[in-house]
């Protein structure tokens, strides 16, 4: 990712519709689907690290891994507290990281080549019975400038995404789309700004805009609390367990 991106993340995202509605529903996922607090949770992928404070103050003992010091510098402006690692995930992870009980993909999956990779290595980095969480932006139909300058190799549907994870081992306890009803303006605002560059998602829009997507974004939470699977959306958000049964690679030769 263009290293000046981050600059943009870390002014907007604690103000910005988007990142904050998302940041709200996941954090609720987590404490209905997640172990309680203090687990150990790893951030793969942290950026400046919004998420990652939020976690911190749910209890949660975080480390934010990330490939650029420059964001984890941000990650560290923002709480000293949390544990941060410089590595690229997953092939160079610095040093062995330990057992987690929650892995957070958040947005994550789609830069790789070799995602079924990342879900592997994500499902050794947690303890039997650890929990997953994913997000992934959806429907191919959707690609727009937004993702090219956010380097994604792909958007996902809800079926492809359900049979990548169960194929890496996981069971999964919760599997549905999500901004779902801000799809129909996405999708008008795609079409009319064709010419656009994808970096003016990343700025929050003039009040009372802002606030009022965030509020439509969040009419979804108690749907998704309640354990409804939504239709259709922008986005995929997966909770997943490794089950207690399955041995990983890296525990293979430990000492009992």
């Amino acid at each position: 990712m263009d290293e000046t991106k981050y600059d943009l993340f870390f002014v907007h995202e604690e103000r910005t519709w988007w990142f904050t509605a998302r940041r709200d529903i996941l954090l609720r996922l987590l404490e209905k689907f997640g172990p309680p607090p203090p687990a150990r949770l790893l951030d793969v992928g942290c950026g400046t690290g919004m998420l990652a404070i939020y976690f911190a103050r749910m209890g949660y003992r975080v480390m934010g891994l990330d490939a650029s010091p420059k964001a984890l510098d941000y990650v560290r402006r923002r709480d000293p507290a949390i544990e941060t690692v410089e590595g690229e995930f997953p092939d160079r992870i610095q040093g062995d990281l330990g057992a987690f009980q929650v892995v957070g993909l958040l947005d994550v999956l789609e830069h790789m080549d070799d995602d079924a990779r990342g879900l592997s290595v994500a499902r050794d980095l947690l303890m039997p019975g650890g929990t997953l969480l994913v997000t992934v932006p959806a429907l191919p139909s959707m690609w727009s400038a937004h993702d090219d300058v956010n380097l994604h190799r792909r958007r996902y549907v809800l079926r492809e995404l359900g049979a990548k994870v169960r194929a890496a081992g996981f069971e999964v306890l919760f599997l549905s789309y999500f901004n779902c009803f801000l799809l129909p303006l996405a999708w008008i605002m795609r079409k009319i700004r064709r010419n656009a560059t994808g970096l003016e998602d990343h700025e929050p829009p003039p009040f009372p805009l802002n606030p009022l997507l965030r509020w439509i974004f969040l009419l979804e939470r108690p749907l998704l609390d309640a354990g409804r699977r939504l239709p259709i959306g922008l986005s995929l958000v997966c909770v997943a367990r490794r089950p207690k049964s399955i041995v990983s690679a890296r525990e293979v030769g430990r000492s009992p």
